[in-house]
C-alpha cells in the first residue's frame, strides 16, 4: 500500500455519515490512503470529506480492481 491507494477500511467513527446514522457499522468502506505509518501501526484515510485514523489490525486491505469500489 502506498499513499493514493484506493482502499478499504473499517471504521466505526465513519458511520456518523451513513443514512441513518451507524447504520453500516461493521461494513467496509472506500477510502483513499494518505498517509501510511508502518512503524506505528497506523494509517490516515480520507473518507466522505474527513479525515480518519486508523489502525491495521484488519482493517485495511487494498482494492484490487476497480469493480471491488461498487
Amino acid at each position: 500500500m502506498k499513499a493514493g491507494d484506493l482502499i478499504n477500511f473499517k471504521c466505526i467513527g465513519a458511520g456518523r455519515h451513513d443514512n441513518p446514522p451507524y447504520s453500516l457499522d461493521g461494513e467496509w468502506r472506500v477510502g483513499l490512503l494518505i498517509n501510511l505509518f508502518p512503524h506505528q501501526e497506523r494509517s490516515k484515510v480520507l473518507y466522505m470529506g474527513e479525515i480518519f485514523t486508523l489502525n491495521h489490525s484488519g482493517q485495511l486491505k487494498i482494492l484490487e480492481d476497480e469493480n471491488e469500489a461498487r
